[in-house]
């Protein structure tokens, strides 16, 4: 995959085309992934409460990706 063992700012200007312009479930399969990239990246790091930016632990106990993450 291109995006394999890249850091979140390596792969923050990946372009993604989906040649047949259907319905857009590719593209929102792309951006699925890479929403679970982006989580996995941080949850592996030896220390991810210190990326209170990207991630916080929710009500239930998962970690999830910040607001702040998109706006770059």
């Amino acid at each position: 995959m291109a995006i394999e063992d890249k850091t979140p700012k390596q792969i923050e200007k990946i372009h993604i085309l989906d040649p047949s312009c259907g319905s857009g479930s590719f593209l929102l399969g792309a951006y699925a992934y890479l929403l679970k990239f982006h989580l996995d990246y941080y949850i592996k790091r030896k220390n991810p409460a210190s990326y209170k930016n990207q991630i916080y632990q929710g009500k239930d106990g998962n970690l999830v990706l910040t607001a702040e993450i998109y706006s770059v």
